[in-house]
């Protein structure tokens, strides 16, 4: 673990067009960032604050922080909040968010960033903050004050252009003023909202006499946009703001590389507006966002299917009265659909790489059009393949696969194939040469990938009856009251274990040494093994219960069923559970509401886990009835993929992963 640490020296430097949160029409911005530590054995969430700068869209904060022994399979986390103190009932906007990969910040080199931030797939601005990464066995404690030192920004850098997706362009647009649009005695407030694609961004509000003067400039990535749509508005406190005018520019009409300044004239309104656009193409940019962080800007999905979106909870879940609150410093809780971040497309559920399926056998599927390629030098990286196929666009689908999991992509031609495997992994050329496979490559690739799917799982389903409060008395029961035996029945089907035939999640099934019976269910052709506590083994000698924790200490997910009080006394102390493997709890609780029969849920997961989905539902409660279940089951199994992203579990799938490539590409050489 310890060679896998880093300390970041960062400046959050500043950030441009923030959304309007305030009435009027400004914010008080501040970002906190969160990140993982690792303290004392233990992977603990940390964040950094800046200051809080009032009535601003475009804040300069200059905030520098040293951020000590971070993960680096973990993700800094940018969000950025409107300070509504003031507002004694009210609770701080949010404005937008920034995620990084840890790893993908580099070791050594100061790096300036200037980065989108979004607000549920919508445009909130762009961030600025520079980077120093060292080795956190190089770092001592007297050389915090040198490290900041690499992150003061020059005057040059300050300049620092827009981060984009690969293959997008980059667009400038500055808005600077209205001739004729408003009398000059006249006082309306009004401000500009400028749109390129599903990217809006709005100016500063005006609000002296006469034509306004913003001279605000706005950075865009595009790929098939075909016009900016400029919209002039109204400023109202309360009411709807009105579109007094508007102006529509034909990206086509503006040549690449070239500053073009426009006098265009105000459709619905008098007067001009003067404006000037820059269009940089994407081969001249080498400021390329992480694919991480890629969204697309049209209707083709071939991309988003590969995005981790990296959801985040936002650690204001208070479960007292559920779990002892010294836990709390350990793990992350959601009890609502407010818990964890909103980044996904609920509808199309296979963008999150942490939802149950992970498709990608379209990408490795042999066709006439594909063709496949192994890199032929030996790296850190490991072994890397890529699967070049259809064409869309002008632009070839592509599938890059490593140990380090698989990245679709697009290629513009074959003879850029090892370009590209340069910008994935941050390779340089001499580390890349690429050589076509044979066709017995095919079968190996369909082989491998059926290999990370997952077919079945195991779950552990605990008994906690009310006043107990550790796992030790958990587990010291053998019988279920009827809530809890309505719950069983809801879940799952009771089987016999001796002779059962299906997914047996490693129970005895010959000689009824784990128990005489289990519950097993399913969830869209997954099926579903669950150690359940009061069906396992119990041997009344045995006070540690170690048969039963044999298998639920060894379940990633582990469901509790708790007949509670709600009241301190009857908080769960999920310290209790001694395990490594353990890392998501779901708490489930029988309650009554205006005499309506339902569950309250709770999901406790440890720090190093990201959120995942399916969000809580609105009203936060659940019928007692199949759609909870289904919604339980792939929450649970949700959780389980999410955890062997973190630490615990990732080194481990990688050196699995890196050893079947190696067989697969050593087989392809002999």
């Amino acid at each position: 673990m310890q060679d896998s640490l880093v300390t970041i020296a960062i400046n959050i430097f500043s950030a441009r067009n923030l959304p309007k949160a305030d009435p009027t029409g400004l914010s008080d911005p501040y970002i906190i960032l969160t990140y993982t530590s690792l303290k004392e054995g233990e992977l603990i969430k940390k964040r950094k604050k800046t200051e809080t700068i009032k009535e601003s869209l475009s804040p300069t904060w200059n905030n520098s922080f040293v951020l000590k022994n971070v993960a680096s399979e973990s993700i800094l986390t940018f969000n950025c909040f409107d300070w509504d103190n003031a507002f004694k009932f009210s609770s701080d906007d949010f404005l937008g968010k920034f995620k990084i990969m840890v790893e993908r910040i580099p070791i050594n080199k100061k790096v300036v960033w200037r980065v989108p931030l979004m607000d549920s797939m919508k445009s909130a601005g762009d961030l600025m903050f520079c980077t120093y990464a060292i080795p956190s066995t190089s770092f001592v404690q007297t050389q915090k004050k040198m490290l900041l030192g690499n992150v003061i920004l020059t005057i040059e850098e300050m300049d620092t252009p827009l981060y984009v997706c690969r293959y997008q362009n980059r667009l400038d647009v500055n808005i600077q003023k209205t001739k004729g649009f408003i009398n000059e005695k006249e006082k309306i407030p009004v401000y500009a909202q400028v749109s390129v694609g599903k990217q809006i961004l709005e100016t500063t509000v005006w609000k002296k006499k006469g034509d306004p003067f913003w001279n605000s400039t706005f950075s865009f990535s595009f790929k098939n946009a075909n016009n900016i749509n400029i919209q002039i508005k109204d400023w109202k406190m309360v009411r709807t703001n009105t579109t007094l005018g508007s102006v529509t520019v034909n990206l086509f009409d503006i040549p690449d590389n070239q500053l073009v300044t426009k006098e265009v004239p105000i459709k619905g309104g008098n007067g001009t507006l003067c404006c000037s656009f820059y269009i940089t193409k994407y081969q001249m940019i080498d400021k390329i966002l992480p694919i991480e962080c890629e969204i697309e800007d049209d209707g083709d999905d071939w991309c988003k299917q590969n995005i981790q979106p990296f959801e985040s909870f936002t650690d204001e879940c208070n479960p007292k009265g559920i779990i002892d609150s010294k836990c709390k410093g350990g793990y992350h809780f959601e009890l609502s659909k407010d818990d964890i971040g909103s980044l996904l497309n609920e509808d199309v559920p296979i963008f999150n790489e942490n939802y149950f399926e992970k498709p990608i056998e379209e990408g490795i599927i042999p066709s006439v059009n594909k063709r496949a390629f192994y890199n032929t030098v030996k790296t850190s990286i490991g072994p890397i393949l890529i699967v070049v196929g259809d064409e869309v666009g002008g632009l070839k689908k592509a599938v890059v696969i490593s140990q380090f999991g698989t990245v679709k992509t697009y290629v513009k031609d074959i003879r850029d194939i090892d370009s590209e495997i340069m910008n994935v992994y941050g390779l340089k050329k001499e580390q890349v040469k690429m050589k076509e496979c044979g066709k017995e490559i095919w079968s190996k690739l369909i082989e491998y990938e059926s290999r990370n799917r997952r077919p079945a799982y195991k779950f552990g389903l605990v008994v906690a009856t009310q006043g107990q409060k550790f796992e030790q008395q958990f587990l010291s029961n053998t019988t279920t009251s009827p809530l809890c035996q309505e719950f069983f029945n809801l879940i799952g089907k009771t089987i016999v274990l001796k002779g059962y035939n299906g997914y047996r999640g490693g129970l005895d099934v010959q000689n009824n040494t784990t128990g005489t019976h289990s519950i097993v269910s399913s969830f869209k052709g997954i099926d579903i093994m669950f150690h359940v506590s009061t069906m396992l083994q119990h041997e009344a000698n045995d006070e540690q219960h170690l048969a039963k924790k044999r298998h639920i200490g060894n379940d990633v997910c582990v469901i509790i069923f708790k007949e509670t009080n709600n009241k301190k006394d009857d908080e769960i102390d999920l310290n209790s559970f001694i395990t490594q493997f353990n890392h998501v709890f779901i708490i489930v609780s029988p309650v009554v509401i205006k005499g309506v029969p339902l569950y309250r849920v709770c999901v406790c997961c440890k720090s190093a886990v990201q959120g995942f989905l399916p969000h809580f539902p609105p009203e936060k409660y659940f019928p007692r009835d199949r759609s909870f279940v289904d919604w339980l089951l792939c929450k649970t199994i949700n959780g389980e993929r999410a955890s062997l992203e973190s630490p615990q579990f990732i080194k481990s799938q990688r050196v699995a992963q890196k050893g079947l490539l190696e067989v697969i590409i050593s087989n392809i050489m002999n």
